[in-house]
């Protein structure tokens, strides 16, 4: 359930705020009639200490909330990405592999019980080639530069679809699938050469 701030917390946050927006610096009640809204810092909406609140205008809140919103967007996108490993192409799914010690926040143990497959910018073990990397999903709007060791001709497989390529592809690299049209990176900690007859 979503709450809200007291009247006599909305009084003290805009009084430690000397009566002006905490980002934009706009006086309120003056003579412009701007009146404040009342945010949560950290996004807790059950969270109502005074710390965690903030006035700002309609502007910068309007901009807060679609800067959360891509943000949100983003990350759907890159929910249950990995479903193969690019170098052996193994199924990832996230009940092959123990996450139990795996140093992770309440968000992002929610998200795994709610997706079958590994997520974008998750590091793993493939349970498979033993390999130890990072698949990142490259997103047209916002690219990520990928850094690291690069492995010549170790990507083989689409990440999303498992189509294979006829020429492997190197590590820390775009690579655009032509059959499921997604695009991602391969960031690599550990590479394990697997024997041929497992190819």
């Amino acid at each position: 359930m979503r709450k809200s701030f007291s009247k006599s917390q909305c009084e003290e946050i805009l009084e430690n705020q000397d009566g002006n927006c905490k980002i934009c610096g706009v006086r309120f009640f003056g003579k412009n009639k701007v009146r404040p809204q009342y945010d949560h810092i950290n996004g807790d909406h059950s969270d109502n200490r005074v710390a965690n609140g903030q006035a700002i205008c309609a502007n910068c809140h309007d901009v807060k909330s679609r800067k959360q919103n891509v943000q949100r967007s983003m990350q759907e996108k890159d929910i249950n990405f990995v479903k193969r490993c690019p170098l052996c192409n193994h199924k990832t799914r996230w009940k092959d592999y123990d996450l139990k010690n795996e140093p992770m926040t309440e968000e992002g143990r929610k998200i795994i019980s709610n997706s079958e497959y590994m997520m974008a910018g998750q590091q793993f073990l493939c349970a498979d080639c033993k390999s130890n990397l990072k698949v990142i999903r490259v997103d047209s709007k916002k690219p990520k530069k990928s850094t690291g060791k690069k492995y010549e001709d170790v990507v083989k497989y689409c990440t999303s679809c498992g189509g294979k390529w006829a020429d492997p592809a190197p590590s820390n690299t775009t690579i655009n699938c032509g059959n499921c049209k997604s695009s991602f990176s391969v960031w690599i900690k550990e590479y394990k050469k697997r024997s041929s007859w497992h190819n």
